[in-house]
């Protein structure tokens, strides 16, 4: 067996510039393989392929050293056309290249749909540690909080079940009226998941419910932004030597440990424990902080355990062998699940998600955040926008820009009436309270050079602001 050299990228020209930075090692050779194997090379989905496909040979072998398996729940987020394929193709290459040394790897791969409970469990009891790449996961997640089906609450409870199970629990027995249903148990199974969704779709669809049940926050939720890339003309279409070598290795000493009921414990330096430690309790404050709010509280209560996860899956990522967690690997997992939870907490916090049919209260407070930000930020974060930095200035903001950032809100997209309607009826509400005021046409036109429609803040108290001096300005209030 090969033990692995010094790490050195075969691809310098794929960087990531964003928090999917690749980490060093085997994830970043694989994640810089898949970009430079795809037609339109992302950073994000190159690097859930990665993590996702070693977590499917390492989940069953190895441990977190407190004890927990190195499966792993991902749900990726991009728009059509964005390079998702590249997932599927990517891992059909590499298990290609390591079967024709290692077998027993084409295990790896599980199914692509999963009927039932007990389809899962027969699958894993033959086959104990795999990766299940699933397409528009999201309605999936949906189905599974919302009115689900006797059969969907099973396969609920399974995913439930099965996240804590690969580091060494066993799923018990399952007996049913019709025999051919019955499951044997399975000690130490790994079932790793990869979801696809659409961001819109996912985003209108997710509620409380759906963290409420416990299933979505035990996803690490990658989501692609930015443009879809010029076509890639220089494709790598073969795996590297190298990289199959390595990949095989790995694949080789996963199953011997398996064969022989092993599991490896990967180790850490005492810089990268004092660190997780120092984590776990910032955790368990962002928990307590969020008092009452059940969703909060939720998708802080696994963070700890998915940026271990992922930290050990980066210590086996540099040295199979003797797998270590630096510190190096400690600040990329926490730094990376930290901010994709803050993300998601977010949406939460400013209305962005939901299907939202004419929750006023929710379209209120969208209009409310949108002019306390074009109030309180500097004027480059509204160039895009085509917004009048003398109309900023003075607290102006005007129709056209409120109805190009709130139209595409879920509060208002999916509003029974439309979004135009939505947002007249509740600009007409904070009118009518006096919390904004419209500018006169003619004093818009003698300030400005325009007719357009336009509002001021005139009550402090609604945005949250404090006014120390005020002056009458631009027909409003403004505050220094």
């Amino acid at each position: 067996m090969t033990m692995p050299g010094a790490y050195s990228n075969p691809y310098p020209n794929y960087n990531a510039a964003n928090i999917y930075t690749f980490p060093p090692g085997l994830l970043s050779e694989v994640s810089h393989w898949v970009m430079a194997s795809s037609p339109y090379p992302n950073e994000t989905v190159s690097l859930v392929t990665a993590i996702a496909f070693l977590s499917a040979i390492t989940g069953r072998s190895y441990n977190t050293f407190t004890g927990a398996g190195l499966n792993q729940y991902i749900l990726l987020l991009a728009l059509s056309g964005m390079g998702k394929e590249a997932i599927a193709n990517a891992i059909g290459q590499l298990l290609k290249a390591i079967v024709k040394t290692v077998p027993a790897a084409s295990g790896f791969k599980g199914p692509s749909h999963i009927a039932s409970v007990q389809a899962l469990i027969k699958w894993l009891t033959k086959q104990p540690s795999i990766l299940c790449i699933f397409g528009e996961f999201g309605l999936k997640l949906r189905a599974m909080a919302r009115s689900p089906s006797p059969n969907d609450v099973a396969l609920l409870a399974g995913y439930l079940d099965l996240y804590g199970k690969s580091g060494g629990g066993v799923v018990d027995a399952m007996a049913y009226s019709d025999v051919e249903k019955n499951t044997a148990s399975i000690v130490n199974p790994c079932l790793s998941i990869l979801g696809e969704s659409v961001p819109g779709e996912f985003y209108n669809n997710l509620d409380e419910r759906m963290i409420g049940n416990g299933l979505l926050p035990r996803f690490s939720i990658y989501e692609v932004v930015g443009n879809r890339p010029y076509l890639n003309a220089d494709i790598v279409k073969e795996v590297p030597s190298v990289l199959v070598q390595r990949l095989t290795d790995l694949s080789a000493h996963s199953l011997q440990l398996q064969q022989r009921g092993v599991v490896q414990a990967v180790g850490a330096t005492d810089e990268a424990r004092d660190k997780f430690r120092e984590f776990e309790r910032w955790t368990t404050d962002q928990i307590n902080n969020a008092q009452d709010n059940e969703v909060q509280r939720q998708l802080w209560n696994r963070v700890n355990l998915k940026a271990l996860k992922l930290a050990s899956l980066c210590g086996i990522s540099l040295n199979p062998f003797d797998p270590v967690v630096d510190i190096d690997c400690t600040m990329w997992a926490t730094n990376l699940i930290v901010t994709q939870t803050q993300n998601l907490i977010g949406k939460f916090e400013r209305n962005e998600v939901g299907s939202v049919d004419g929750d006023e209260a929710k379209q209120k407070t969208a209009v409310i955040r949108i002019i306390l930000e074009h109030f309180s930020q500097s004027f480059e974060n509204f160039v895009k926008y085509g917004c009048d930095e003398t109309m900023h200035r003075n607290g102006a903001i005007t129709h056209s820009y409120l109805s190009h950032r709130l139209w595409p809100l879920p509060a208002f997209k999916n509003d029974k009436q439309g979004a135009t309607p939505a947002l007249r009826r509740t600009l007409q509400r904070l009118l009518e309270d006096d919390d904004i005021r419209e500018m006169p046409r003619t004093q818009m036109l003698a300030m400005y050079g325009t007719k357009a429609r336009a509002f001021v803040i005139s009550n402090a108290q609604t945005f949250g602001l404090k006014p120390l001096k005020s002056v009458e300005q631009s027909g409003g209030v403004r505050f220094f």
